[in-house]
Formats: structure tokens, sequence, C-alpha cells
């Protein structure tokens, strides 16, 4: 293996289309599979380095407007960095006139003896530029997800609720591109290995077409479903956040097709310091239980470690596309208590425009697992961690039951616990100093105002009442509340749903 310059004079088109293409060129032959190439490029009259790879297969592509002077490309898989100036280190390594090693074909491992030195200076760069690089790149991405994330550690339970067409399927499978670790990416650039979309049919009105059933045609067996494979999926990929994606999810009950999850996702509890649940398949439901063996035999998992039962793994997702109209079914507040509930209803219809800025594309960093689940199952754990704001938080939602007092939309401990567990994490990643209304903002529009509904003798006064808590500071909550009350006047019903 040899080391060269790939140089793209002061042609940044060149080098933009080099990065983007993953294309190497060069103006003569004699390069081969194998060696490595650090790409430069002379930027306002200096010289900077952006990228290095290592070439692969030699390839006919290329994608340059002047591709008749490059004899040889090759592809190359760049590693990318922000471009940075390197005259003073040439200058160092090749005194008096470094424009030599940049001028024509040379292999510099070999080039005055200064390969070592020239490798260590450059891999510095990369070192150094991409620590920069994926602390900023992560922290734009948390910022850009923040109340998300913060829903889902709370409760991997996600509404997505919004008229049609507003991105809420795309938001699942984005989340799962910026997660999704190498060795589960496909090579389309497609559909993550992290990721699974079902759709939800409307005569769904029972789980077995999500949970499976013994079937007794030609023989006794069980009928696995896509909804068990990705969750064995899941099992075996544990420190990967994994996303399901059930599509138009309130076109049948719920309740009806969802019962088991609904039930045992509230089994969750810390053990260990492990999150663990009660199963959703359990041995002893199995009249025959050679055919529960036969399952996790087709699902690949460890009979040692699920002998008793398959449970829902710590790092599955379910985020519910939702769409509230006369052809969907109302969400019951069983299902409401349980799920964390966003709406998507603004439109930018500038937005989206740039093919450049795809959101479908794995990351150089991904959000890793501790970025994206969570650690807490109870409002206990969170009150004993150092969580200095966590008497302002009881404090609010004993001002919101006050008012909720004698209705059936009373704050209970499930919703407190999970008011606490998103402050704290909301209060771990804020950069605004008030993080906390707007995080009890964010939580009261999700929690409390979704479960609102009925006609004015229901919630006339409820909404007058919480209009004097959430104030002008709860831009959300205060803009719904309204909302709610406009339709309640116009309509003699309201709900939360748009």
């Amino acid at each position: 293996m040899a080391t060269y310059f790939c140089n793209c004079g002061s042609n940044i088109a060149n080098f933009d289309l080099c990065v983007k293409y993953n294309v190497a060129g060069f103006p003569s032959t004699g390069y081969n599979t194998g060696d490595l190439v650090y790409l430069i490029v002379k930027e306002n009259g200096v010289w900077k380095l952006g990228a290095k790879g290592i070439l692969k297969e030699p390839t006919a592509e290329k994608p340059w407007d002047d591709a008749d002077d490059y004899k040889s490309a090759y592809n190359i898989n760049w590693e990318i960095i922000n471009r940075i100036e390197i005259v003073e280190t040439l200058r160092k390594i090749y005194p008096p006139n470094y424009g030599l090693a940049i001028q024509g074909k040379k292999n510099l491992d070999t080039f005055q003896n200064k390969g070592p030195e020239l490798k260590k200076s450059f891999n510095s760069y990369f070192t150094e530029t991409k620590a920069i690089q994926t602390s900023a790149n992560q922290k734009t991405m948390k910022m850009q997800y923040s109340e998300i994330l913060s829903a889902i550690k709370t409760k991997p339970f996600i509404l997505l609720a919004g008229i049609s067409g507003t991105g809420k399927s795309r938001l699942v499978r984005t989340l799962a591109f910026k997660s999704c670790p190498e060795i589960l990416r496909d090579k389309e650039n497609k559909k993550p290995g992290n990721y699974e979309i079902i759709p939800v049919r409307p005569n769904w009105h029972d789980s077995t077409e999500l949970m499976g059933y013994v079937s007794r045609i030609n023989g006794e067996k069980y009928i696995k479903t896509s909804f068990l494979q990705f969750i064995a999926k899941a099992w075996n990929h544990i420190n990967t956040p994994f996303f399901l994606c059930l599509d138009e999810m309130n076109l049948a009950p719920v309740e009806q097709y969802f019962a088991e999850y609904l039930s045992i996702i509230e089994t969750r509890q810390v053990k260990k310091k492990k999150i663990v649940s009660d199963y959703l398949i359990a041995r002893s439901s199995f009249e025959n239980e050679h055919l529960y063996d036969t399952l996790l035999e087709d699902l690949f998992l460890s009979k040692v470690e699920f002998s008793e039962g398959i449970g829902i793994p710590k790092n599955l997702i379910v985020m519910g596309t939702v769409n509230m109209d006369e052809t969907t079914h109302s969400f019951s507040r069983k299902v409401l208590d349980r799920a964390m509930t966003f709406e998507m209803n603004e439109v930018d219809l500038s937005a989206g425009l740039d093919v450049e800025q795809n959101d479908w594309s794995y990351p150089h960093e991904i959000l890793n697992a501790n970025q994206v689940l969570g650690e807490f199952t109870s409002g206990a754990e969170v009150y004993n961690e150092s969580f200095n704001e966590r008497e302002d938080v009881i404090t609010f939602l004993q001002k919101l039951n006050q008012v909720l007092e004698g209705t059936p939309f009373k704050i209970a401990y499930r919703v407190r616990d999970e008011f606490l567990i998103y402050c704290y994490h909301a209060g771990r990643n804020h950069s605004t100093v008030n993080w906390l209304t707007n995080a009890l903002d964010e939580m009261t529009n999700m929690k409390v105002l979704s479960r609102i509904e009925g006609d004015e003798n229901k919630t006339q006064h409820v909404l007058t009442n919480l209009l004097s808590i959430i104030t002008n500071d709860f831009k959300k909550s205060h803009t719904k509340l309204l909302e709610m009350q406009n339709r309640l006047q116009s309509n003699g019903y309201t709900s939360f749903w748009t």
C-alpha cells in the first residue's frame, strides 16, 4: 500500500463531487486498490485537507466537468472533516519547498522519507476534528429531537397525531437512521435494520396479527409475525434502539389488537440496574410447550434466557401514527394514559426541498443508546436522584389537580411519575434558563390536555380554570387550551385532537 495526495487544485466543485460520489480521480495511472489517499484543495489561496480514504476498485464514473483530464478513477469511502489548513504542517515537514510533495504523483510513504511524520500529523487532524464534529453533531441532533428523545426516555410508547402527510411515519424512520449502528445498515440506504413499519388494518379486532397464534392446519405450529420477529431482533441487539412504526394505528381499536402490549408495558421495572417486564408471550400459555421451544428456535432466541417467556425488550420503541377523522377510532384513556402524545400539524412548504439535506441517511456518528433509551420506570427512582427541581414539578401538578378535582381528568400516580422522569431528562439536556417551564409545558400538552374531552358541562369550567394556571409562559399548552376553548364554543363539544 502506498500513500498519495488526491489534488483538486483550486477547483472546489471537483472536491465536492469527489466527496458526494465517493470517488477519487487522478491525472495519471499506476494507483492500486488499498492505497491511502488524502483529498486536498486550494481554497482562497490556501491549501486545505478535507478527507481521506482507502482506494477500492477502479471505476468508470468520473463526475467532473473536466473528466477527460483524469486518466484513472477509483471508488473510495471518504472519511470527511471540515476543511483544515495544512500549509504550516507541509512547510515543517518538507522544507524548503513543500510544493514538490503536492505536485505530480508522489508516494508520500517514501518521498524524502517523511511518510510517517506526514501521516501522524494528518491523522491527528482527523482525530481532533472528528471529536469536535462528533460533539457538535450529537449536540445538534439532541437539540433537534430533544422533545421526542425525552419522551422516549420517559415511556417508549409514542403517539404521533396530525393531518395526513406531515411526516409522522417519516420521523420514525429518521430516528432509526440516526441511531443505526453499522452492523444493521443496509447497502441501499433505504431501511435501517433497527426499523420496522407495520400497517394497521381496519379488520384487526384481536392480537393475532401482532402476537401470532397456534395453527392446527397440516399439523400444530405457531404462526409467527413480523412484530414478534422484530421484538426478537431487538433482544439480539439489546444496546441499539429499535423503532417500530404502527402506521395508521387507530384504523382499528387499539385496545383490542394491542391489549397485551398495553398491559405489559405497565409492568416495566428496574431490577439489578436493568429494565425488565412481564412476558408478552409466556411458556405457561402454551398447551403444547414444544411449540414454545420451536417458536424460540424460529425467532433465534436462547432457550436458556427465554425459558419462561418473552418480555418487552428495553430498547423497543413503539411509535404509532394517528389520523383523527371519521374513518378512525378514538383513543380510550387506557391508551392515552400509557402513551406520550405528539401533534404534528405544522407544515412548512419550503422545507425538505434540498436534495442534499437527506434525513434518511446514516450519520458518521449515531445517537447512542444512552441518548435515546431511558433508565427509569418510576417517579421514585428519579425523586431519589440529584434532581433539584423535583419539588417544583410536584407543586405544579398539585396546582393542576386543584383545578381538575372532581373531574375524570384528575392526575394520578402514572402521570406524576412520567412528569418527574421527563423533567429529569429535560434538565440534563437543557440549554435555556426556562427549561423547566418548557418541559412542564410539553408534558402538560402531552399527558394532561390530551385526556380532556366532552361537552360544555364536562369541560367548560375545566378549560377556563386551567387557563388561570397555564399562562402565556406555557406556549404549547396555552395555545392548545385556547384552541380547545374555541372548539367548545363553536361546536358545543371539544377534544385535544385537531
